[in-house]
């Protein structure tokens, strides 16, 4: 099962001396990366993190909106799937930039969406490139909107990607109204779990 190292942030305020005291202070590697995903980044404080060499801190690099897109680049070869993976699902890349990655996921990979997915869910544009897109794993972060218009519920209620067909239905009241979308279809993605895959719920307002 690969894990997409993408991260939900808080800010994380310092000079680049004390974020760095504070990635080396985390209790594990995942503290790290969350850090590192909600720091303010200089360009400076960027390359420090990306040459610890670290994969947990390069992860967190991927899920930092501040992120220079040098090292966007450069993480996009990384060496470790699963942050090929989550660079792969930044929002500012073209669908051009995004398919030249090496990254795979499969109906059993994780998938946490990081914090900007939470922060768009009612923005109309963003969500729009997520379910049109031919990553999964946009879609999937379309798919946690209970804002999607119709035409895109319909497109992805016949998506091919079960778990974007399953976060749908977990987070939009149209989802059983789609063409296609049967209450068999429904009650058998209910019935088979859709958290214990390790598919993260968003928080509920």
């Amino acid at each position: 099962m690969r894990r997409a190292a993408a991260h939900v942030a808080d800010v994380v305020l310092g000079s680049p001396a004390e974020i760095l005291e504070q990635v080396a202070a985390a209790d594990s590697g995942r503290g790290r990366g969350r850090t590192v995903a909600g720091a303010v980044l200089t360009g400076e404080l960027a390359d420090r993190l990306y040459a610890t060499g670290d994969e947990n801190v390069r992860a967190g690099l991927t899920a930092n909106r501040g992120l220079p897109d040098r090292l966007v680049t450069a993480l996009a070869s990384d060496e470790s799937p699963a942050v090929r993976l989550a660079v792969s699902l930044r929002a500012e890349l073209t669908e051009e930039r995004r398919a030249a990655i090496d990254w795979h996921v499969g109906p059993e990979d994780r998938i946490f969406p990081p914090a900007w997915v939470m922060q768009s869910l009612t923005d109309p544009v963003l969500m729009r490139v997520c379910a049109e897109s031919a990553h999964p794993g946009m879609r999937r972060f379309a798919a946690y909107s209970p804002h999607l218009p119709g035409d895109l519920v319909d497109r992805l209620a016949a998506d091919e990607d079960f778990v974007v067909r399953m976060l749908l239905c977990e987070n939009h009241p149209a989802a059983s109204r789609a063409p296609g979308w049967h209450g068999s279809r429904r009650a058998r993605i209910r019935g088979h779990g859709c958290w214990s895959r390790g598919i993260r719920r968003p928080p509920r307002s």
